[in-house]
């Protein structure tokens, strides 16, 4: 769509990236960006419990870590966001906990600041859905749509009650009630609302999303809150009764998250009041 096609600033707007041109030796290493541009692939995962927390930049580790990471030592999301990228011919993936120092709470909530930017200018969000923790991965076959069962119940029809027959069963599943772990923090609120294109890859299904359309592996859907989402993502800025319903939508969504810490409240503030929201 030509809306979605409107990429004019090609300045990445992060202090790294990874950058992915030695994947194919399977390295790739953090870079700092001051001045570059170019296209990015942006990850919306969930780090999940601290025991699983993915693999981070420390100051201890930032030098090593701008000389090459070898592939087979990233988790699998992120080798799995890699592929990705490839696939679409893109050479930078910005992921949170590998681009910003994590133990430089200073840079941290530099970088924070700009959440908005780096989720609304680039060329994709990769929402890793399905996934609980970096560990898990999420290219990965779905679940077939529909579970047979054998079941047994007892026949109170015949003449001996302690007959039982069995009988097939055929569930289809809801895809509708998909759910996802990204959904339940409200870090990800801005994840989800600000890409101009963003694909989704939950348990049952995968959802491609810009500014004019909804795509899924079953067609078009007709989820509500997915299309509004488009609808007012794309117009709401525009016209009042639009941005009505996105702050309306936005803020009941944000209502059903949990917010973790003090400085994550912080920005997601910011990013309320910013004018990309």
């Amino acid at each position: 769509h030509e809306q979605c096609q409107k990429d004019t600033d090609l300045v990445i707007p992060v202090k790294r990236v990874l950058d992915l041109a030695g994947a194919a030796t399977d390295v790739v290493r953090i870079i700092e960006t001051t001045d570059r541009e170019g296209q990015y692939v942006a990850l919306s995962h969930c780090w999940g419990h601290p025991k699983t927390h993915p693999l981070m930049t420390t100051h201890a580790t930032l030098k090593d870590r701008m000389s090459g990471i070898a592939l087979s030592s990233l988790p699998r999301s992120f080798r799995d966001a890699i592929i990705v990228c490839r696939r679409l011919d893109v050479q930078y993936i910005w992921i949170d906990c590998l681009c910003i120092v994590q133990d430089d709470g200073a840079e941290w909530l530099a970088e924070a600041e700009k959440m908005a930017d780096i989720y609304s200018k680039s060329y994709l969000t990769v929402a890793t859905s399905r996934a609980q923790n970096s560990q898990d991965g999420f290219l990965f076959d779905f679940p077939d749509d529909t579970v047979h069962y054998r079941i047994k119940v007892e026949a109170p029809w015949a003449n001996d009650l302690s007959e039982h027959r069995t009988l097939p069963a055929t569930f289809k599943i809801n895809h509708k009630s998909d759910s996802k772990p990204l959904d339940k923090r409200a870090w990800c609120l801005q994840e989800w609302y600000l890409p101009k294109r963003l694909v989704e890859f939950g348990l049952n299904n995968i959802r491609l999303l810009c500014l004019r359309s909804v795509e899924t592996r079953f067609g078009r859907t007709n989820d509500e809150h997915t299309w509004m989402r488009t609808i007012a993502r794309a117009f709401g800025v525009e016209k009042e009764d639009f941005f009505r319903t996105l702050w309306e939508n936005i803020r009941g969504d944000l209502f059903r998250r949990s917010i973790t810490s003090r400085e994550t409240r912080t920005s997601f503030q910011q990013w309320l009041v910013s004018p990309k929201c």
